[in-house]
């Protein structure tokens, strides 16, 4: 089962209408709409109970984080408690030190506050990470007891010896999007072929990331066939094989039920 685990849809980030037409024909088989405030964590949520073939995420961007005047727990909370909302995560969520300006104390707190949140709904959680993976870590184990129900490192950009320490001390999952088809991507064989595959999703990050042979162009979450099948070159197994161990990898985690 081909599952695009990470996809921002409708809001002017993805044409909705042409992703859930490829979607109906198993273009991918399913999509989890992540969100990066609350705004978009609703819009995820719609979109989701509407389409039996979406679930979602709920969650607040650490860039987005520093533009919060109240806090969105109550309604994150509120949105993942409603079961015909399918939330099967808290995201995306962390730390982005990328531009000038970071208040990192900010988003350092709505980072904790909703690990706590994932902790307490007894969800995984996806987790954006940038520039920050020292700091990362640090509130990773700090918070050890409340990172038991999983996490994903979503479009994970570390290095491999961050990667193996991660999956070692509290078994996240690594999802990649287009850029392992990069051709200025170098890195990615090594890290993927020393993960373990059971640890393996594939994303596309809508509209961002678009992989080769689309690169220049608006991305969607059909496109994340061409990520599967560039890991599985990189593994050197047939392309089904990885789209199968993906699927099995994120039912699992996600509680997804297989179609």
């Amino acid at each position: 089962m081909l599952i695009d685990t990470h996809a921002h849809l409708g809001g002017g980030d993805v044409d909705e209408t042409e992703a859930l037409d490829k979607l109906r024909r198993a273009c991918p088989d399913v999509i989890v709409a992540a969100s990066y405030d609350v705004v978009s964590s609703e819009r995820s949520s719609s979109i989701a109970r509407a389409n039996d073939n979406v679930y979602s995420m709920v969650g607040v961007h650490p860039s987005d984080s520093q533009k919060l005047t109240d806090s969105p727990i109550e309604c994150l909370r509120s949105l993942a408690l409603d079961k015909d909302n399918k939330v099967v995560a808290i995201g995306e969520i962390g730390l982005d030190y990328h531009y000038e300006g970071t208040e990192k104390d900010v988003q350092k707190k709505w980072f904790v506050r909703q690990i706590e949140l994932a902790d307490e709904l007894a969800l995984p959680a996806a987790f954006h990470i940038r520039d920050a993976y020292e700091d990362a870590m640090d509130i990773f184990s700090a918070n050890r007891d409340k990172l038991t129900h999983g996490g994903i490192m979503h479009c994970y950009s570390g290095s491999k010896e961050y990667a193996l320490g991660i999956c070692d001390k509290f078994g996240f999952y690594f999802s990649f999007s287009g850029v392992v088809t990069f051709k200025s991507a170098k890195k990615y064989p090594e890290i993927i072929r020393a993960l373990p595959l059971d640890r393996i999703l594939v994303e596309t990050d809508s509209p961002y990331m678009t992989p080769e042979p689309h690169r220049g162009e608006r991305n969607c979450p059909a496109n994340v066939r061409f990520v599967a099948a560039k890991i599985a070159e990189m593994l050197d197994m047939p392309t089904e094989e990885v789209i199968r161990i993906t699927g099995e990898n994120a039912c699992r985690l996600l509680k997804i039920k297989p179609i």
